[in-house]
């Protein structure tokens, strides 16, 4: 008599099992650098929080982990929903799960900005995958308000630039905001 499992059963929850771990250990390897106790995305979260020592404390945090959370930053600053990922937001915030921007790319945009403001000039390694984001449409307004903060010079010549172009509207537009930006810094 065979028992309940058979070999195929255990083969398929041994599959399932390490499955399982593989994903938590890359949802734990993707969460970035940690600084007392909390990781990045927890840092930047705060940098916005309504608490001014909770801000501070948090860019504290973030100058700490220093170059180390460029490429958490520059990822943020990339990240682009899918049309399911956009669907299923639309649909989640219906049923009132949670709210639309949670979790969107504009969650994540406004969360690298405000790590790369904190950074400051430490997020200078960022510099190379801003200039290549200044060449999507879709980014590179965030790109700019970046380089604002971590290379002012490179970003005060690309808002001259952008004030000269006399071909489009909306570009000349965005360089005089970024102006208006760097000098607000």
């Amino acid at each position: 008599m065979r028992g309940i499992w058979s070999l195929k059963s255990w083969t398929l929850v041994a599959a399932i099992l390490a499955t399982c771990c593989l994903l938590v250990a890359l949802v734990q390897r993707s969460v970035g650098p940690r600084c007392r106790g909390k990781t990045l995305p927890s840092w930047l979260v705060l940098l916005q929080s309504t608490n001014p020592v909770e801000r501070e404390e948090a860019g504290a945090a973030v100058r700490e982990i220093g170059t180390n959370a460029v490429p958490t930053l520059t990822a943020w600053l990339a990240h682009r929903d899918s049309a399911a990922e956009k669907k299923l937001t639309v649909w989640l915030a219906k049923v009132g799960l949670f709210s639309r921007d949670r979790f969107s790319e504009n969650y994540y945009h406004s969360k690298a900005l405000c790590g790369f403001r904190a950074l400051g000039t430490n997020g200078q390694s960022a510099v190379p995958d801003l200039r290549r984001f200044l060449a999507d449409p879709a980014l590179a307004s965030d790109a700019a308000y970046a380089m604002a903060w971590v290379a002012p010079s490179e970003a005060e010549k690309l808002a001259e630039a952008w004030i000269a172009d006399n071909t489009n509207r909306s570009v000349k537009v965005r360089g005089l905001k970024l102006k208006a930006e760097i000098i607000n810094r």
